[in-house]
């Protein structure tokens, strides 16, 4: 299946044994037009409310890689809008646990609390309710149990999230720096490089990423060299 997202994400037709003996039958291979097509006529809303739908949560999906407060906000509401029309469009629900476990990153002031944790649990299992191959559900649902401190289920389910997309930049990094936090540290390497391997010139993002992941391994000379990459992009970074 090939979902629309701020960077295409691939997922392959046919899902490795662990994860199909998990989440089931893989689905066929559909274009972009017909992923969104399936997902509208799964949640008996229309191709336009569709076309709709994606386009706001792209806005949003741009929105977040700012970093910035209003940004976010803006984000925020959009996503809602989104998840209130079209609510069997999980893409937005993953999205928008993506700024509740990131939240006080962006805005200074704000600190992780039990509510928020629960909040994001539950978007993000419906994400992964409505769309169980998406790598992106997968992804957002092993952070959420990670911020929750469970971090065999994070494990799992970022595993799932690596299977699901080996081959895409955002998918990489992001469940390496999860596995790092479950303790997983050699495997959080292997995956980062890889992530390198597959983007050969990444973004300062990327970098910010890396320096959360050789910090947790305590690899300070590649961490602080990440934190020069990565600039003033997330300005709490350990490495700065």
């Amino acid at each position: 299946v090939i979902c629309c997202s701020a960077s295409w994400m691939v997922v392959p037709a046919r899902l490795p044994p662990v994860t199909s003996s998990v989440l089931g039958a893989p689905r066929p291979c559909l274009d972009g037009r017909g992923c969104l097509a399936c997902l509208g006529g799964a949640a008996g809303w229309s191709w336009r409310a569709s076309c709709r739908a994606a386009r706001r949560w792209l806005r949003g999906e741009a929105l977040i890689n700012n970093y910035n407060a209003d940004d976010w906000r803006r984000a925020t509401e959009l996503f809602t809008g989104v998840i209130s029309e079209a609510p069997g469009f999980a893409p937005a629900y993953s999205s928008l646990v993506r700024l509740h476990n990131s939240i006080h990153l962006v805005f200074p002031g704000i600190f992780r609390d039990r509510a928020r944790e629960e909040a994001a649990l539950d978007l993000a299992r419906t994400a992964a309710t409505l769309d169980p191959v998406d790598s992106r559900a997968q992804l957002c649902l092993g952070w959420s149990y990670v911020m929750a401190k469970q971090y065999d289920q994070a494990e799992l389910h970022l595993g799932l999230a690596y299977q699901l997309n080996e081959n895409d930049p955002w998918t990489l990094i992001s469940s390496a720096h999860g596995l790092a936090f479950c303790g997983s540290g050699e495997r959080a390497c292997e995956i980062a490089e890889q992530a390198l391997r597959v983007l050969p010139t990444p973004s300062r993002i990327h970098w910010g990423y890396l320096v959360g992941i050789r910090f947790l391994v305590c690899d300070s000379e590649v961490c602080v060299d990440a934190a020069n990459r990565a600039d003033a992009m997330i300005l709490h970074l350990p490495g700065r």
